[in-house]
């Protein structure tokens, strides 16, 4: 993975801040949680926004950091801070700004103070930043000035239009006013997006994650997706924007050297009395004392602005054509091609930060090629920046007004407009081509298709020393866990390239022509927990240790694992971890970005690999759905080698491959496999496993986690409880799949989960894991709730009566009464008893009970699912 790390300065301030957003998730609690279940059972169409708001505010209570140089260090390559102070000067210069002192706020200063007023501006900033260590007191100048934006900035009435307008006016203005005092402005940087509003503000924004009735006040596209009015277009295919050109030339006339010539191409190069670039707060850092640079350097500097030719100059045509453009194709507009969101308040910035935050972790949903992800909040007075990535989310508020906040908001404000991939947040190990996906016409939804980019392939780790890297088409993805923060899971159906007689190519697909790629495998790439036991003591590479013995054939380990850069290096920027605040690393988690390669398998329980992790000392601890696999390989639509075009937009225009099939992976005499040991653990954990501290955040994927890692009752994780995972997981079985899967693979794509019924929602989803505990024990401790669900709302495949129904009832009973849970009630009807878990049932019990319900019913063990 191609590495993009920027050195932050080990001075800056960076706190963890939990005030804002315990009010808000109390707030929200106490509405929205006991809501949820109704919601997820009753409105197939939209899940309730604050449900996911009280959830996101309790994942990120304890990862929220406020951080002072967020701008600089986010978009400080695109604009450093000494072309947003030149650029202030200039927008005093041309009415954008006038500025007073908090005296006389009607008064405005005379042109003859601005250079010193903007020096301030720019040292307050850098002191800020950290990009000036503060020796002395008398070294900081007071702010004592109030900023004024121009009068048709007015984001006070029609909140998203007018903050839609002063974003693209702003930014644009900044690019012109950039050009004139670089002249290689324009050649090295370019607009890269435009903000918009909803092209129908009543529509939720199509395509999400998941259903749920998402609508940003604000987001950005890409320059492409905006253009002239055209004959053949409709209302159904575009939406109004307003032009940004006309609003500048209408507001600020001077604004160009002289008239404009929309026919003039190129860019005229600049005066002959060139601005030197203000050194002294540039990106890459300051002398660590102020007595180096003091204010008077700043202001000698700043000064040369008002003898220097200040008009921008003229537009190229095609230049003026994106700023011009009046409509907006809204097929771009949906949730995979968005490159940033936000949200407008009146005044509430804190409400506004929490709505954000749900648009944000759509994003990163559809979005699984992000590793950062960018977003705004904002009302009349103030701007947040925020951006997300797996450590936590970092925070900077902006005083639209303050003399630091006109300075930072110009920074951000073209740095947004210029931003490309890298400081959108996307990795740099994609390849990505455009893509159309057809969406069903509906007065919510006009368009029938909606575009967006699609990674192709993905570039991973480094064979040789030559450094070169594996590239793997990616077909399609299988799974995304993609939470805002935390380890972001993501899975694709993948395929290596590889040499035409690569050995892992099946006999019958050897000598294939052209760019071969072979599989399918699951690419998994994930950050990892750096302090987690699977990490300190590399529990996968135990488990290969084990691997002669006969159990270890009902586990399914990576091939090859890449292990990429920590998250503190590649988007924060600390290049050691010794550079991160003291006050930050006590409490942020190191992970790294990890890649895995494994045979790709379908989904299917199998109980006897618990048995044998726990005789080597090993508890999975995530036993899930998706983590329990099918051996049998069926290859029944894969018998030729599949040719494929793909048109990636970083390289020739059209591409053809050949997707080969790999070998099979398919133990002798085994029906199941477990995979995934990244949140594994020791039977016989640390001290430090078993803290308080510890069992605040317990392990585990919330449908299938056991009663008693929910509610925190034991010291550590129990091999008990990766039994009681696998019996949820074969319970919710036929609640979420219907028939069986055509084909094993390569080209059966996962089906999209059911929704569940009203009663399992209520143990399966909520922020409160104590309160999800105690309903999902009381639900499976009496038949008429837990085994009445099953028997009359499970899916139409499963029908009353039917064989499948009547084997996997047979499968739950055994495996609950009396083995996993144990009778209170010795009544006969099995409806009116009452049970509790068993604390004390063994992998050998469990064992016991299968190997007799196989001996009354052979037939099962070689049952496919």
């Amino acid at each position: 993975m191609r590495k993009t790390s920027r050195k932050r300065s080990p001075k800056v301030a960076i706190d963890l801040d939990k005030s804002d957003f315990l009010d808000v998730a109390l707030e929200l609690q106490a509405d929205a949680f006991h809501n949820s279940s109704t919601l997820l059972s009753e409105h197939p169409s939209a899940v309730d926004r604050e449900v996911n708001e009280a959830q996101l505010a309790q994942e990120l209570v304890s990862r929220q950091w406020t951080s002072s140089d967020l701008v600089n260090h986010a978009l400080g390559e695109l604009v450093p801070l000494d072309l947003a102070a030149r650029i202030l000067y200039l927008f005093l210069a041309h009415g954008v700004l006038s500025v007073a002192t908090t005296k006389c706020p009607s008064q405005d200063i005379p042109e003859e103070a601005w250079a010193e007023i903007c020096a301030r501006a720019a040292f307050l900033t850098a002191l800020q930043q950290g990009n000036i260590e503060q020796t002395a007191v008398d070294e900081q100048p007071p702010d004592t000035y109030v900023w004024r934006w121009h009068l048709d900035f007015d984001t006070s009435k029609e909140r998203h239009t007018g903050t839609v307008d002063f974003l693209n006016v702003v930014g644009v203005l900044a690019y012109v006013c950039a050009m004139s005092v670089d002249d290689t402005f324009a050649a090295r940087r370019r607009p890269a997006l435009r903000f918009s509003t909803m092209p129908n503000p009543q529509a939720a924004f199509p395509l999400p994650n998941n259903k749920e009735d998402s609508r940003p006040d604000l987001f950005a596209l890409p320059y492409s997706a905006f253009r002239k009015a055209q004959p053949s277009d409709t209302a159904s295919t575009v939406a109004e924007n307003t032009r940004i050109l006309p609003m500048i030339l209408a507001n600020f006339p001077n604004v160009f050297s002289h008239a404009h010539k929309p026919e003039v191409d190129g860019v005229s190069k600049g005066s002959e009395d060139t601005i030197p670039p203000l050194q002294f707060m540039s990106y890459t850092g300051l002398p660590l004392t102020s007595t180096s640079v003091s204010f008077e350097q700043f202001y000698e500097q700043i000064s040369l602005l008002s003898h220097a030719a200040t008009r921008p100059t003229n537009l190229s045509s095609d230049l003026q054509a994106m700023f011009d453009a009046d409509k907006l194709d809204v097929s771009y507009a949906c949730w995979p091609g968005i490159l940033l969101a936000g949200e407008t308040k009146e005044s509430n910035i804190h409400k506004g930060i929490m709505q954000e935050l749900v648009y944000m972790q759509q994003q990163r949903c559809t979005q699984p090629h992000l590793r950062s992800v960018l977003g705004l909040a904002c009302t009349a007075d103030e701007t947040v920046f925020l951006r997300a990535d797996a450590i936590g989310t970092e925070r900077h508020h902006i005083r639209n007004t303050a003399s630091t906040g006109v300075v930072e908001l110009i920074q951000l404000v073209l740095g947004l407009t210029l931003a490309d991939d890298e400081h959108s947040g996307v990795h740099p190990a994609f390849v990505f081509q455009d893509v159309a996906r057809p969406f069903a016409p509906s007065k919510e939804a006009m368009p029938i298709q909606y575009r967006h980019r699609q990674a192709v392939y993905m570039d991973v780790g480094a064979d040789s020393a030559a450094g070169e890297a594996t590239r793997f088409y990616l077909d399609y993805l299988v799974d995304s866990r993609g939470s805002l923060t935390g380890r972001h899971t993501v899975v694709w159906s993948a395929f290596r390239e590889v040499d035409a007689c690569d050995p892992s190519i099946c006999e019958e697909h050897l000598g294939s022509s052209g760019r071969v790629y072979v599989g399918p495998y699951a690419l998994k790439m994930y950050y990892a927990d750096m302090g987690s036991r699977a990490q300190k003591t590399d529990i996968e590479h135990f488990v290969k240790q084990h691997a002669h013995q006969d159990g270890a054939k009902y586990v399914l380990l990576p091939e090859r694992t890449w292990r990429g850069e920590f998250v503190h290096q590649s988007v924060r920027g600390f290049a050691h971890e010794g550079d991160v605040p003291e006050t930050v690393r006590r409490k942020m988690i190191i992970r790294r970005e990890i890649v895995s390669m494994s045979p790709l398998k379908r989904t299917l329980a199998q109980y006897q690999t618990v048995q044998w992790l726990y005789s080597i000392g090993v508890l999975h601890r995530d036993i899930s759905n998706g983590n329990i696999l099918l051996a049998s390989e069926e290859p029944s639509t894969f018998i030729h080698p599949q040719e494929r075009t793909v048109i990636p937009l970083s390289e020739e225009p059209r591409a053809k491959i050949t997707l080969v099939r790999r070998k099979n992976h398919e133990p002798t005499g085994v029906v199941g496999l477990l995979h995934d040991l990244d949140m594994a653990g020791g039977v016989n954990p640390p001290a430090e496993e078993c803290s308080p501290t510890a069992r605040k955040f317990p392990t585990g994927t919330l449908p299938y986690m056991s009663v008693d890692v929910l509610q925190s009752r034991r010291r550590f994780h129990r091999v008990q409880d990766d039994m009681q995972s696998v019996f949820f997981v074969a319970y919710l079985f036929a609640f979420t799949y219907g028939a069986p899967a055509t084909f094993t693979y390569p080209f059966q794509k996962p089906s999209h989960g059911h929704r569940w019924p009203t009663e399992i929602n209520s143990w399966a989803f909520g922020p409160n894991l104590d309160m999800l505990g105690s309903i999902k024990s009381s639900f499976f401790s009496i038949a008429e709730k837990w085994l009445a669900t099953f028997e009359q709302q499970t899916l139409a495949y499963w029908e009353e009566g039917s064989q499948h129904k009547k084997t996997l009832k047979e499968l739950l009973l055994a495996l609950h009464d009396g083995c996993l849970w144990y009778g209170l009630d010795d009544g006969d009807e099995h409806a009116s008893e009452s049970f509790v878990v068993n604390v004390k049932a063994s992998p050998s019990l469990v064992i016991e009970v299968l190997d007799r319900l196989f001996a009354r019913n052979p037939e099962l063990y070689r049952l496919r699912g």
